[in-house]
């Protein structure tokens, strides 16, 4: 019995995590989504992937692997973010003319390939931005290319992102390419990859694994990312109660409770100013309820809690052995609820098997060294 087409968009996700770890892992942050109304082949906006039944079907699996290989190259290269105010259409052109000549050095079999175009030759290894402004206007009653890429979402899911939201989900994408170049480099680092890295991806882990973005912007996104805006059934808006009319009513501004986790290993001690003082920036802008460190090694050596007006960079206390789990647990036993959390470490220490419900940054002090699976991983320099 033929296997159906998203079945084998899951069969050939497994292939990429097997064989081209980098593409595998990125392809996992995405939302896979079938849609034979608004999408004729397939296209990505950063956070979904759709595709189109009749499109998918009608390739084998070596095109299909190379077409969403050339999708998650649109995420790679932040082409949703990067799209602006430009022609959708000739954007997409633009943006598939550079990333199907890196996906052809890397062996990969893209459906409908600029790479296979002797005129369209001269734009390898030109940006999107240069490419787009040397192509003329494409026929506007003319069928779409294989893969396409889409703007930005705004926070609702819907409309074009803002810049402030664009910006966010740029950071989300980098912190995901993070990850999945460090899983390409222990593949490569083991021996079970058989390919060849093509010099693009190279230079590309190269930046990631020691990333241009500052760790400072990583992480004051991660923490604003978490401040709530809008609206709430969750808190009704007390004015038109006594008319028994409910509406919602609008989200306090700032953050809740922040927690802290820090690990006194002499290695980190090093780190303890640089991180604090960016810490104090976040808290004195984004005002969170109340912010709460814990001082961990074998075991918790000091919880200490601080109003946002206190907050003061501690000192150290602890010293021997490596464990988060009871600081982690502490945080549960106390009722403790916070927004997010944030690691200082070098990573080198136990982490509870199963992840907090609430998003946990983790600042490496050790370059390359992550903590785990559940955990987002950016590197203080």
């Amino acid at each position: 019995m033929a296997l159906s087409s998203a079945d084998r968009i899951m069969r050939q996700k497994i292939v990429l995590l097997r064989q081209e770890p980098f593409f595998g892992v990125m392809m996992c942050r995405l939302n896979i989504v079938r849609d034979d109304v608004g999408h004729k082949t397939m296209a990505t906006n950063g956070k979904t992937l759709w595709w189109n039944d009749k499109y998918v079907s009608g390739m084998n699996d070596v095109k299909l692997t190379g077409l969403l290989a050339h999708e998650i190259m649109h995420v790679v290269r932040l082409h949703m973010t990067r799209m602006g105010t430009r022609d959708g259409k000739k954007w997409n052109y633009a943006c598939d003319a550079t990333i199907d000549h890196d996906l052809k050095d890397a062996g990969f079999d893209v459906p409908d390939t600029f790479a296979d175009m002797p005129e369209w030759a001269w734009a390898k290894g030109m940006t999107a931005e240069a490419i787009y402004e040397l192509i003329p206007d494409p026929p506007p009653d003319e069928e779409p290319r294989g893969g396409g890429v889409e703007p930005a979402p705004g926070a609702s899911g819907e409309g074009q992102a803002s810049p402030a939201e664009a910006a966010n989900i740029e950071v989300d994408i980098k912190i995901a390419i993070q990850h999945a170049a460090l899983a390409q480099q222990a593949a490569e680092a083991s021996g079970k990859y058989k390919g060849v890295s093509p010099a693009w991806m190279k230079q590309l882990i190269e930046d990631i694994v020691h990333p241009k973005v500052p760790w400072e912007d990583l992480l004051r996104a991660f923490v604003s990312n978490r401040v709530p805006s809008g609206l709430t059934w969750a808190r009704p808006n007390r004015k038109f109660i006594h008319k028994r009319t409910y509406l919602p009513g609008r989200l306090k501004e700032g953050l809740g409770e922040l927690v802290i986790y820090t690990d006194t290993s002499g290695s980190v001690r090093h780190f303890q100013s640089q991180f604090y003082a960016e810490i104090k920036k976040i808290v004195e802008d984004l005002n969170p309820e109340r912010v709460v460190i814990l001082h961990c090694d074998a075991a918790v050596g000091a919880l200490i809690t601080c109003e946002p007006g206190d907050f003061v960079e501690p000192s150290y206390v602890g010293g021997g052995g490596s464990d988060f789990r009871p600081a982690f647990k502490r945080i549960e036993d106390e009722d403790i609820r916070p927004c997010c959390a944030i690691v200082l470490s070098d990573m080198d220490i136990d982490f509870p098997k199963t992840p907090p419900n609430y998003p946990v940054l983790g600042i490496s002090t050790t370059p390359d060294k992550s903590g785990p699976d559940w955990m987002q991983t950016v590197w203080i320099s």
